[in-house]
């Protein structure tokens, strides 16, 4: 290829040549010619001296196209200025040869378009896959992702891809490039949708072109894989990369008015009343939302609720598969790597209340999924789905769920991250890895004064408890001085909610205040007992909190200390410890 093309490639200034010598792999495409008539193309890939051991055991993908198609600089699809270009006009016919276990188990001609937003602009960048008609095979017949299984509980067997992506990390590409299908990994017990994905090493025309993660694309051959829905009943609504307003991803121009429609009621909509809520059942599967914004805020996600978001739903709703063809919207989880500290912005994420943040922006009337959660939230029957949604999101992302998955995950990246950091130097290197695997581990454990998650969200909960206690509240029969006290209070405790540098601490003594500002003025709220960390329901996180201000871990305020005495004998010990647990467990009432 033209080597001077390369400062094309990418946009940033510190990305250089590589200064060692690249893999190279033997590329031949010949045609028969007989009475002046060509046979079709047919193009193999030839890895001379490497064996499955080359790679780390890894696939290999092989992409070979004509260089003018990437390269050239009015129609070459991967030059900077032109990557940021979409749909079929920028789709170029590549042939792929791809080596599973030694083997060249896909040989194929298709399309492939450049994939992603912002990392259009890097130079390793993200590639999208489709079979069509109009190249050869209607599929790719080939099982990507052993033992993959379709997600509506059938267990069909998934082994044909219409599409299919390598990303190249995203925010991550130059640290782990694992980290967003780690942390989609780990949401498995909120039975998401999400991407399956595996690292791969891709080159494109015989050049080696790094580490990727193979994984499936959001598409209406995923929903039909996965859910049973017909395909060209399909709707998949996203957001467009320029401006983040919302655009049809797969389905009818036509289906904009169905997302309109739903983004109009939802904002004049009041789901305290029985009526709307049960209008709005109707319109989302409630579980599902609920699942998919507790993992979202459990982890802090800064780069979500304004974009990055994917909802489908079927158009009309089949008899014949009830349980989602019934126009109800749906939510996919992706892009995730800007959760768990990303970039080590734990003054910002460590402690910061993504649900505060989420909740007041969609009270402003904001983007539509902050909207969405506002509204929602003021319903208590959705509210106690939410919370029971956080506690499995605290579940699922575990410090040892996380050590589990990072185990099993690690090693078919990391053996092959040096290989990229050479082919792609840009200042980055293992370190920078190392790195992002110390941020992540920092979220999920702790560190010194910084909590782990599982220690922090119940604190984000007792927030959304008493800054809807403060919305809902009469402040104007109060006497000025009142008011004034529960106004200094609130703001104190909202800004501390949303700038995350101020620490749990600072947080939870100024919602303390408020409280006890609040039942100054009102009395006390009718908290459960046993609602130990004020949540508004009890739940296993009181056990744990219980136990460790026994275990001199954690201080109770007073209050606290009140709703965890649920014997009644003035004081919180190991009896009332054991009497939430069989609580939560059922086995008795308190």
């Amino acid at each position: 290829m033209d080597r001077s093309l390369f400062t094309d490639w990418y946009t940033w200034e510190q990305k250089r040549k590589p200064s060692v010598k690249v893999d190279k792999a033997v590329v031949i495409r010949a045609v028969a010619i007989k009475d002046g008539q060509a046979s079709g193309v047919v193009t193999k890939s030839y890895f001379v001296g490497y064996d499955d051991t080359t790679y780390n055991g890894v696939g290999v993908m092989s992409i070979v196209a004509d260089s003018d198609d990437l390269f050239d600089k009015e129609k070459g699809i991967y030059l900077k200025d032109n990557a940021m270009n979409r749909g079929k006009e920028w789709e170029r016919p590549v042939h792929i040869d791809f080596i599973d276990g030694g083997n060249t188990v896909l040989s194929q001609d298709c399309g492939m378009r450049i994939q992603g937003g912002y990392s259009r602009q890097d130079y390793q960048k993200s590639l999208r896959f489709y079979a069509r008609e109009e190249y050869g095979a209607k599929k790719f017949s080939y099982p990507l992702f052993s033992g993959l299984t379709s997600r509506d509980g059938e267990g069909r067997e998934i082994n044909d891809f219409e599409n299919f992506v390598l990303r190249n990390g995203g925010n991550d590409a130059n640290y782990t490039k694992f980290k967003d299908q780690l942390l989609q990994r780990m949401s498995g017990g909120l039975e998401l949708s999400t991407q399956t994905g595996r690292p791969v090493v891709a080159f494109i025309n015989g050049e080696y072109w790094g580490l990727y993660t193979m994984q499936e694309d959001y598409s209406d051959s995923y929903v039909k894989d996965h859910y049973d829905v017909k395909k060209k009943n399909v709707v998949i609504m996203s957001t467009n990369y320029e401006d983040n307003s919302p655009k049809v991803d797969e389905g009818e121009d036509a289906d904009i008015e169905l997302w309109n429609e739903m983004d109009s009621w939802i904002r004049s909509a009041d789901l305290t009343d029985p009526e709307q809520y049960k209008k709005f059942t109707e319109m989302f599967d409630v579980q599902d939302l609920a699942n998919y914004l507790a993992a979202e805020i459990y982890l802090t996600n800064e780069d979500w609720s304004v974009k990055n978001w994917r909802l489908w739903r079927s158009r009309e709703a089949d008899e014949n598969n009830p349980d989602y063809s019934d126009c109800r919207w749906r939510t996919m989880f992706y892009d995730t790597e800007m959760g768990a500290y990303m970039w080590g912005n734990k003054g910002e994420s460590s402690t910061n209340n993504k649900l505060i943040q989420i909740y007041e922006t969609g009270k402003k009337g904001g983007d539509t999924l902050a909207v969405i959660t506002y509204k929602a939230l003021q319903n208590e029957k959705f509210k106690e789905i939410f919370r029971s949604s956080m506690a499995a999101a605290a579940d699922s992302f575990s410090g040892e769920n996380y050590d589990k998955q990072l185990a099993e995950i690690k090693d078919g990246y990391y053996k092959n991250l040096p290989k990229y950091f050479e082919r792609f130097p840009s200042g980055s290197a293992m370190w920078s890895a190392d790195q992002c695997i110390g941020w992540m581990n920092e979220f999920f454990h702790g560190k010194g004064t910084t909590p782990s998650r599982e220690e922090y969200y119940p604190t984000m909960l007792r927030a959304l408890e008493l800054l809807q206690r403060y919305d809902n509240a009469d402040l104007d029969s109060l006497s000025e001085e009142k008011r004034n006290a529960i106004d200094s209070a609130h703001t104190r405790a909202l800004r501390n909610a949303t700038n995350g540098g101020t620490g749990i601490k600072p947080q939870n003594t100024s919602l303390d205040a408020l409280e006890t500002a609040l039942n100054d003025a009102f009395g006390s709220a009718e908290l459960p007992r046993g609602d130990v960390n004020g949540d508004g329901a009890v739940t296993v996180t009181d056990i744990s909190v219980s136990a460790a201000h026994l275990k001199n871990l954690k201080p109770l305020n007073s209050q606290a200390l009140a709703r965890a005495d649920v014997n009644g004998d003035g004081r919180l010990n190991v009896t009332d410890v054991v009497s939430i647990a069989a609580h939560v467990k059922g086995i008795k009432k308190l």
